[in-house]
């Protein structure tokens, strides 16, 4: 190791004139006789420094530190934390991430959530021609919040699932929603896990219907998706 350099964290630049040592000196040349060698101190700094020096154990073998563990040693998981982007905690988590939750409907379900969903406007926003209208209702701009829930479509079944759910009085604004389900739909009760479960399950079936419409031509009705949930 090279004193002074930029890679060293605990030996900076001012250490090295105060030691009146080379910016170039090697970490050997500091050690005479199995001690530290550093010579006179010039500054209090460097005295306190100093004295903070462990003693040096030549018994002891080399060994690499993963110097962002407290315990030295190191994981994925450290790894990952130190060079993960990070970004504000989403309070809507447990509305997709539960027990009960079935794997490919929270999938759809986070999408959604995200504004990942390959809808028409994201389409047309990628510079990709098309035509805007909602498939299912073609009244309208086919966007996150119109398939979730202000196409007609969409209403109607989102109004069977509330039914089957025992859940009439949920809304149908997709930010009014989430944000009730944020504040409600917590825990392991069965009213948060048929919420959860319904809000879900929509999302997933309507934008399936939305696929089989533009890539197969082909729809069900409300009715017939609701006989396929049960």
């Amino acid at each position: 190791m090279i004193i002074g350099t930029k890679r060293d964290q605990k030996v900076g630049q001012k250490l090295v004139y105060d030691a009146a040592i080379s910016v170039n000196a090697k970490l050997s040349s500091m050690i005479h006789h199995k001690a530290w060698n550093w010579g006179h101190a010039r500054s209090d700094d460097l005295v306190t420094t100093l004295s903070r020096l462990p003693m040096i154990d030549f018994d002891e073998f080399d060994k690499a530190v993963w110097i962002s563990s407290k315990l030295g040693s190191f994981s994925l998981a450290n790894a990952w934390d130190q060079i993960r982007l990070r970004s504000s905690a989403l309070n809507w988590w447990r509305i997709v991430w539960f027990a009960k939750a079935i794997p490919r409907y929270a999938f759809i379900t986070w999408l959604a959530m995200r504004e990942r969903l390959s809808t028409k406007e994201r389409l047309a926003s990628w510079g990709i021609s098309c035509d805007m209208l909602c498939v299912l209702c073609r009244a309208s701009i086919q966007y996150r919040d119109h398939l979730f829930f202000k196409c007609s479509f969409s209403q109607r079944f989102w109004r069977k699932i509330k039914s089957l759910c025992c859940q009439e009085d949920l809304d149908d604004e997709w930010e009014n929603l989430i944000s009730l389900g944020e504040k409600h739909w917590k825990g392991k009760n069965l009213s948060a896990d048929c919420c959860r479960l319904g809000f879900s399950v929509v999302i997933y079936h309507i934008w399936a219907q939305r696929n089989a419409i533009l890539q197969q031509g082909t729809a069900r009705t409300e009715e017939q998706i609701v006989g396929i949930i049960k």
